[in-house]
């Protein structure tokens, strides 16, 4: 208490270097002694932010910014300074001469508990402003009455990449930040943290959906683009499906339904009220004059009207918030699902499962990006916790034959080894067990057989190895900790 009474806050600069001067000045700024020289609300402090962001991200060097300061004691009055060059607008206290300090030794953890509480300060904000406004957007259905009524896209990017930059979210009648974006059909790949733009694969008839609105007849416009042709009918045409429908179901002699189309653009021809309740895209592909369609020609796009996710990179989907559920679907990179509620933490999406579109479970935040209005979505509370796992392998003994492979004897137990299924993936010891599973880099090779496993030979044990190793698998590949061993290389 007497530091915050008689000592100035400590200078950002010097417990972290290369922090930026705008960034600096506006944790200053939070920090000022005197209420009225503070922020006024949350949002003036995002909108400073904002700004610094902007800055930053558009390769502006650093100490661009007009910074105003305002004293760091109670008893100062304020003084401006003025730049002639006006970035940034902000009121930050700037570090004043220490006063006299007083003979003796104060306690050392006065100090460490003052930087330990600006630390915790600076990640409070960072996190209120990255995170928070991404949880909780404002309404996002603009007023209704035009033709192409606008919708505020949403998109929540939660990642564990230190390098990977916030997304700015919208408000919600301004023009979306970031819209929703195509994939490719069944065959959709995703980098993380942002969702690619289908490329039109050059020389073949293609169709991709560009962007889908609802207008005041609560119709899907859906804007979209052909390569290669033009639709017509009769002859070369586009039909377009919900992805309930599998594309290969979606032309003659396939069952649908579908609507053909030649024109005019946009395609209005659905009504929100047309959508499955299961239905999260609207896919069009290219059909011929027969009205069969040609395979991978099209797109999918994510309806407007319904909060979706789509898979940044491939993810297992899990009975419940936690990897100690087990495991019920697979979610390949560039898939998109409905999104239908969060965990109490917000850690966990509660979605549609991908290989049964009338069932759901549980994928991490942290995989996925998100699109539509969540803010009516509910909390969703965990099932009960499961049971430990009880399937175990067990690596009894390893020999190498004449003609040169490894032979490992093994016991399981509570499973039976099966491809597909639940099954065993054999490794060496130079891989880390966390690298064994799905979406890791590890080396490794999967055996749904009895006993003895002898997949490997000599001459591809790696340098260093000592031990050939075995885990337990789920039918998707990721693997069940603690349900293996290691045993030592003959």
């Amino acid at each position: 208490m007497m530091k915050h009474l008689n000592e100035p806050v400590p200078d950002l600069a010097q417990l972290l270097s290369g922090v930026p001067q705008e960034l600096k000045a506006i944790i200053d700024k939070s920090l000022a002694k005197q209420r009225e020289y503070r922020f006024g609300s949350a949002k003036e402090m995002v909108k400073a932010l904002e700004k610094v962001l902007f800055l930053l991200e558009s390769g502006a060097p650093y100490g661009t910014a007009h910074v105003q300061t305002v004293p760091t004691h109670a008893t100062s009055s304020p003084a401006q300074i003025s730049a002639p060059r006006a970035s940034i607008h902000v009121s930050a206290p700037q570090p004043a001469p220490a006063p006299a300090r007083q003979t003796g030794i104060r306690p050392a953890y006065l100090y460490g508990g003052g930087a330990a509480l600006l630390v915790l300060l600076v990640a409070c904000v960072l996190a209120a402003v990255f995170i928070i406004p991404r949880m909780l957007p404002e309404n996002a259905n603009a007023a209704s009455g035009s033709v192409a009524q606008k919708t505020d896209v949403v998109v929540l990017v939660v990642t564990d990449t230190p390098s990977s930059p916030p997304t700015t979210i919208s408000e919600a009648s301004a023009t979306p930040t970031a819209e929703p974006t195509a994939t490719t059909g069944p065959t959709a790949t995703a980098t993380p943290a942002v969702a690619p733009t289908a490329t039109i694969p050059p020389g073949i008839p293609f169709v991709r959906i560009n962007k889908i609105e609802v207008d005041d007849q609560n119709r899907y416009v859906v804007e979209y683009e052909t390569a290669e042709y033009t639709e017509q009918l009769p002859g070369v045409h586009i039909h377009f499906f919900f992805n309930t429908v599998p594309p290969d179901q979606a032309g003659t002699p396939g069952k649908g339904p579908w609507i053909l189309y030649g024109g005019p653009r946009p395609f209005t021809g659905y009504k929100t009220s047309d959508r499955p309740a299961e239905a999260s895209q609207l896919c069009a592909l290219v059909a011929n004059a027969n009205h069969s369609v040609q395979p991978d020609s099209g797109t999918c796009y994510p309806l407007p009207d319904v909060p979706t996710i789509t898979a940044r990179s491939e993810a297992a989907c899990y009975a419940g918030p936690g990897e100690m559920y087990a495991s019920t679907g697979l979610f390949k990179a560039g898939a998109t699902a409905l999104l239908t509620g969060l965990s109490i933490d917000a850690l966990w999406l509660y979605v549609q499962n991908p290989d049964q579109l009338d069932s759901t479970c549980w994928i991490p935040t942290v995989s996925t990006f998100i699109q539509g209005d969540i803010s009516q979505l509910s909390l969703v509370e965990a099932p009960p916790t499961p049971i430990a796992n009880t399937m175990v392998v067990e690596i009894t003994g390893v020999t190498k034959d004449s003609s040169g492979l490894l032979v490992v004897a093994f016991l399981v137990r509570n499973f039976e080894p099966s491809i597909p299924g639940i099954h065993i993936h054999f490794y060496f010891d130079t891989t880390p067990a966390d690298q064994i599973g799905i979406g890791s880099s590890g080396s490794r090779k999967m055996y749904g057989g009895s006993s003895p496993f002898s997949g490997f030979t000599v001459a591809e044990i790696p340098a260093g190895a000592t031990q050939i190793c075995a885990i337990v698998a789920n039918a998707d590949h990721s693997v069940i900790t603690n349900s293996g061993n290691c045993f030592a290389l003959p």
